[in-house]
């Protein structure tokens, strides 16, 4: 058993200048606010209250009826102050797709591509996951790269059935594309993998990368977004009500603040952001899981890291849990 300290980083806010007007798939934004209540910056299926439930009870009854020791699995040690001491990790493997119009078209070079796992595997270090790329596929189709867009399920499906890499749940396949409107990036959840495994991985508009275009999100923190909702967490504001975020309303994450919205911007007047302020905690403006801007997303909470954990071992591990039914 390899022995690894987690540290789970404070929620410390940077502050960050505003851009007066920036542009991001070809539409000109006034201010981070702008682009969040466009709804572009995440189109991650939104789950139903019913269809939250369902996958929640699938996902717990598989959990709680394996006969393996969670030890060797999961976790070791005893949580202390909230952090784990021991944690097993996993290297997940990557091949990147970039849909590009002709050869010349190229949207992010493979040093780009470099940087964005280089901000990805810093995202998650704490998590004790890490991501290796195994290749990187351009493919040059000039009528699919003017079609690709949120909503169009035809389309992103037949992208995903000619190009992706099927190995396993546990590959994490990343198309990088122009989207023609419609959200910036979007991901599957673990789960899905059984119904539809070639649609399985991560969509992301390539202006989001490191260094291409000056935005709100060009550090490179919204695939480590993506991955999230990939790995199994949802939005701490998911479902638009100020329920505590555990079982039964929110991201059903008890140590992420119950939130009814979304976050926008980075500034020192975010500290005191609390949209549900009957329930004790301001809102998670400093995690990966909200909409911030890059400047002042940081983190992952412990259960959100336990939760990936468990995500990973019933649905995406190379010999994962037996799902009952």
């Amino acid at each position: 058993m390899m022995i690894v300290p987690v540290v789970v980083l404070l929620a410390l806010v940077q502050c960050s200048s505003t851009l007066a007007k920036f542009t991001l798939g070809g539409q000109e934004f006034e201010s981070s606010e702008d682009i969040v209540k466009s709804g572009r910056v995440c189109g991650t299926k939104q789950l139903t209250q019913e269809e939250l439930t369902r996958y929640e009870e699938e996902f717990v009854d598989a959990y709680s009826k394996q006969e393996v020791d969670i030890d060797e699995r999961m976790l070791s040690g005893i949580p202390i102050g909230g952090v784990p001491q021991r944690m097993n990790p996993h290297t997940i493997d990557v091949y990147w797709h970039v849909l590009q119009s002709s050869a010349e078209n190229v949207l992010v070079s493979d040093e780009v591509i470099a940087s964005q796992l280089t901000v990805l595997n810093a995202g998650y270090a704490s998590a004790l996951f890490q991501f290796n790329t195994i290749a990187i596929e351009r493919i040059i189709d000039a009528d699919l790269a003017a079609t690709i867009a949120y909503g169009y399920e035809a389309d992103q499906s037949i992208m995903k059935t000619l190009h992706n890499v099927d190995i396993g749940a546990y590959v994490l396949n990343i198309y990088v594309v122009n989207i023609q409107g419609g959200a910036f990036g979007w991901a599957t959840y673990p789960r899905d993998y059984r119904f539809k495994p070639n649609e399985d991985g991560v969509v992301m508009h390539y202006e989001l990368f490191p260094g291409v275009l000056e935005n709100p999100y060009d550090l490179g923190h919204m695939l480590i977004h993506q991955v999230g909702h990939w790995l199994g967490l949802y939005h701490p504001f998911e479902g638009g009500k100020c329920s505590r975020n555990a079982v039964g309303g929110g991201d059903l994450i008890p140590d992420t603040p119950a939130s009814m919205e979304p976050t926008f911007g980075c500034s020192e007047s975010l500290l005191s952001k609390d949209t549900c302020p009957l329930i004790d905690g301001k809102d998670p403006i400093n995690n990966y899981m909200d909409f911030s801007d890059d400047d002042c997303t940081n983190q992952f909470t412990f259960y959100q890291i336990l939760r990936m954990h468990r995500q990973w071992n019933v649905f995406r591990d190379k010999k994962p849990f037996k799902l009952v039914g």
